[in-house]
Order: C-alpha cells, then sequence, then structure tokens
C-alpha cells in the first residue's frame, strides 16, 4: 500500500468502527488503543482468505498475553457466508461482522486496484497492523503470486512494534 493510491496507507490514523463479532459482543476498534491490534479482512468464498485463517488463529495463540488484539472482519456477506466461514476452522479471535461493506469502504484506498469495481471486494484478504496509538503501520492487499499465507510479513510488523514498545520501556 503506498500513499499514491490514497488513504488509508501507512502512517495514517486507523479508520475507527464498532462491530458485533460472533459471539454478539460489540468491538470498537478505539477501545483497543494500547495494544497492537492485527485486523484482518476475509470472506469465505476467497481461497487466500481460506488459506490464511488457520494462520490468524495460531497467530492469535502465539501472541497471547504480549498485549496484541487479531481481529478478522467478514466484508459483507450473508448468514451462510459468515457461518461457512466460522465452521472451517475454530477461531479464539471476534469474527467480526461488516453486512454492509461501510467499514471495509473506509479502509480502501481510492486508488488501488481501480479494475475492481466491487469496491468491497478490493480488501478481501488484506491485513493491517495498528500500533498502540491507532496508526497503520503495515498494510498489505492479496498478492496472488507472492502470497503469504503464514503471515510472515504480518508477524514482522508486530514483533517490530513489540520491541520498539519494550525499548522504549527499557
Amino acid at each position: 500500500m503506498t500513499p499514491e493510491m490514497g488513504s488509508p496507507h501507512p502512517g495514517d490514523a486507523a479508520p475507527d468502527f464498532e462491530l458485533t463479532d460472533q459471539r454478539g459482543a460489540k468491538v470498537k476498534l478505539s477501545d483497543l488503543r494500547g495494544s497492537v491490534v492485527v485486523l484482518a479482512f476475509v470472506t469465505s468464498w476467497c481461497p487466500f482468505s481460506q488459506a490464511e485463517q488457520p494462520h490468524l488463529a495460531s497467530l492469535a495463540d502465539q501472541y497471547r498475553g504480549q498485549n496484541v488484539k487479531v481481529l478478522a472482519v467478514d466484508i459483507k456477506e450473508a448468514d451462510e457466508g459468515y457461518a461457512r466461514y466460522l465452521a472451517r476452522v475454530p477461531m479464539p479471535i471476534p469474527v467480526l461482522r461488516d453486512r454492509t461493506g461501510e467499514v471495509v469502504a473506509s479502509y480502501t484506498p481510492d486508488r488501488a486496484q481501480p479494475a475492481i469495481k466491487d469496491r468491497a471486494a478490493v480488501l478481501v484478504t488484506s491485513n493491517l497492523v495498528i500500533d498502540a496509538g491507532g496508526r497503520i503501520r503495515f498494510f498489505t492487499m492479496a498478492d496472488t503470486a507472492n502470497f503469504d499465507a503464514d503471515l510472515v510479513f504480518v508477524r514482522r510488523a508486530v514483533d517490530d512494534l513489540l520491541r520498539s514498545a519494550s525499548g522504549s520501556r527499557g
């Protein structure tokens, strides 16, 4: 993601939102300030979302107790699609429902993938890392040629933020 694509991009404040998770709890992004947040935009029908799903679950386990919150946002799916996503892999993280696509639209830079007309589909299987102050520090869209299902680059961005936070306390 580059500034030339438009906002938001790394360095920008992450757009705030409030969505409901699979247990019916409301989750507001700004309430997570003070934590590093991994935000993944997903759908049941996307093969990249499917490949990444078990790695999102393991990422949450890996960083448990380290002030890292992992959230998945299911993009604009009917009840059946949302249920299908939840049934594939036990998810120890909130899987939020963006029923209208309003949240994903707030994260879709105007000039990112202009050939895709359904702007809600632009960020399918995109991942962001948001710092404790609410700024986007890492933002990637699905790269079909070099897909990172293991979330290696997301983990690296989280590790960098955790390292810099521990260094600033030392």
